[in-house]
């Protein structure tokens, strides 16, 4: 295949991402978790501290923009938008994997992110530290995401087949980006010893992704016009659970599409929260109506920790285990 063709390719394959993640049904997320409130909590809506410390920076909300997309002209304005909510609100962004950028250079959809607030480069275990260190200096970051992506990439007609080094390369990146790295998985969750590996390659924050949200598998498979239902999933309560049993910083995300999940995430044991859907629903939007609506799910989210009698994040953080 030639060079042009593997980029047509790689942009049909981007933008179908996009279109069939917006559409995709969403399956939910902690339906087991089960709030108690508190009716004595003795609290005013004016003493609740949502901040949260995460990598090196110290954050006023519990949840950040995971990666999502570029590569694409849709993605453009999709990056734009998000690079401008990321701003106002203060909010990180991890941008969408930026093998494309290697592969094909930018079409002006990663440039977009250098105007985040704190923008976050993000490739595959696939790829080596120094491809990682070429985006970084790109975006101009300190920060950077590795995924984990195998069953997307066997569900994908033309994904890969070859997963030796993968460890290597995350211990690689662990010795250069130190404590401001994240791995991350990408809708499928992660197994208590998928986290032991990453916690024994010297990781130390971890995003376990689950089953809930968007299904990148499914994705693949449509796009090939085939239906592989054999892949195996780990719903994101499930991957939290098996997270919590290890001393490293714990992100939740995969359908962390409301307040009422980034609680009951928090309340599970999650130190933080990501999303990546609920972001890119704000993108279609007025960019007025996006930073009304983030600004009320924020104020939802101090009522429900004030209906829990939680004075903070450290407070509501794994009370669900107490």
């Amino acid at each position: 295949m030639n060079d042009l063709k593997k980029y047509e390719l790689a942009i049909a394959k981007k933008t179908h991402h996009l279109l069939f993640s917006s559409r995709q049904k969403r399956e939910g997320v902690f339906k087991n978790v089960t709030l108690i409130p508190q009716e004595l909590c003795d609290l005013s809506i004016d003493e609740i501290d949502t901040s949260v410390s995460f990598l090196d920076l110290k954050l006023d909300f519990p949840n950040y923009i995971n990666a999502m997309t570029g590569g694409t002209p849709i993605s453009k304005v999709i990056n734009k938008k998000l690079a401008l909510i990321s701003q106002d609100f203060k909010i990180p962004v991890i941008s969408g994997s930026m093998k494309m950028f290697l592969n094909f250079g930018d079409d002006g959809s990663f440039k977009s992110l250098k105007k985040a607030y704190k923008p976050i480069v993000n490739l595959s275990a696939r790829e080596s530290v120094d491809d990682l260190k070429k985006c970084a200096e790109y975006l101009d970051t300190n920060y950077a995401s590795i995924h984990l992506n195998t069953g997307q990439e066997l569900a994908n007609s033309f994904g890969d087949r070859n997963f030796k080094g993968e460890i290597k390369n995350i211990k690689d990146a662990v010795k250069y980006f130190g404590d401001n790295l994240i791995v991350k998985a990408v809708g499928q969750g992660m197994s208590s010893e998928t986290i032991k590996k990453l916690v024994d390659a010297g990781v130390k924050n971890v995003d376990i992704s689950g089953f809930g949200g968007t299904n990148f598998t499914k994705i693949e498979s449509s796009f090939n016009r085939e239906n592989p239902d054999f892949f195996p999933f780990i719903s994101t309560e499930e991957s939290l659970k098996n997270l919590t049993n290890f001393n490293v910083y714990k992100i939740a995300s995969g359908g962390i599409d409301t307040p009422l999940d980034m609680v009951k995430a928090i309340y599970s044991g999650a130190d933080i929260t990501a999303s990546a859907h609920y972001y890119l629903m704000q993108t279609n939007k007025r960019m007025d109506k996006a930073y009304s609506d983030i600004s009320r799910d924020r104020m939802n989210f101090k009522l429900i920790m004030l209906a829990l009698g939680k004075k903070n994040t450290h407070e509501l953080k794994g009370a669900n285990n107490d």
